[in-house]
């Protein structure tokens, strides 16, 4: 009897489902990469230096011309406003990557221009962005 109550047990527990398990590993919010993203596109803004959110390397891309130096991001001029429109952020550690919309205006509002910029971030002992591509909307192309 006994022999039959453990072999029942055993069966038991080879049929029942298997029990899920917690994921391991860095528990990521995407808050801190849409700070980096936010801060770069301010700082540019601003003229303000941004060296350090950017990996040694970084690739910058402007309305398809390679920025060395600030400002980095198209329709940014220097010294001006920034207003931040959209910001979406996909992650997928050590990678992120996110997509941000802005319009930046000089400090006496007689100038405006909007934006748009991609960004690929990496994860090592902080979020950094290796490439930055933006660029600003086509005269000619309504409705961008």
């Amino acid at each position: 009897m006994r022999a039959a109550l453990i072999a029942v047990l055993v069966c038991a527990a080879c049929a029942t489902q298997p029990r899920s398990r917690m994921a391991t590993g860095m528990v990521v919010s995407d808050e801190e990469v849409r700070a980096v993203i936010r801060r770069a596109l301010e700082a540019d803004a601003a003229n303000q230096p941004s060296d350090t959110l950017f990996t040694a390397g970084a690739t910058i891309i402007a309305n398809g011309k390679a920025r060395l130096s600030p400002p980095r991001f198209a329709g940014i001029g220097r010294g001006g406003l920034l207003a931040l429109q959209s910001l979406s952020v996909e992650m997928s550690p050590p990678l992120a990557w996110g997509e941000a919309r802005y319009q930046w205006g000089t400090r006496g509002g007689t100038s405006f221009q909007a934006g748009a910029a991609t960004f690929i971030l990496e994860h090592t002992d902080h979020w950094r962005i290796v490439h930055a591509h933006s660029s600003t909307p086509l005269p000619w192309i309504p409705n961008q």
